[in-house]
């Protein structure tokens, strides 16, 4: 039987948040990065910094989480950043609505 303690539910659910936050934050500047490529002067310079410093926040955090709850914090850590990214590709899909032209994708699953 697994002895649970309401500390370890309590750190679980912080290393939940952090996983979730860290995930916010990194699809936020992904999201900031991709948009900045457009406008921007250096577009080369904004992919390659904002790739760094995306990489070096989640690993920061990660490694943090690691150091503080051990793998099982990491574990459920991942485990919000993955909800993040899931609910971040839902939110960034267009739409595909009947007058709107479907992607290849779309057109493939609808034709069979």
């Amino acid at each position: 039987m697994i002895d649970l303690t309401t500390s370890d539910i309590q750190a679980w659910a912080v290393s939940f948040i952090v996983g979730a936050l860290l995930g916010v934050l990194y699809f936020f500047s992904l999201w900031q990065t991709t948009r900045h490529l457009a406008t921007g002067r250096h577009p080369k310079t904004w992919l390659f910094v904002g790739l760094v410093v995306r990489i070096s926040v989640l690993m920061v955090g990660f490694v943090f989480i690691l150091d503080v709850r051990h793998w099982e914090g990491l574990v459920i850590a991942l485990l919000g950043f993955v909800l993040v990214r899931t609910v971040a590709i839902r939110l960034a899909r267009p739409e595909v609505t009947e007058g709107s032209k479907a992607s290849p994708t779309e057109k493939d699953r609808t034709s069979s």
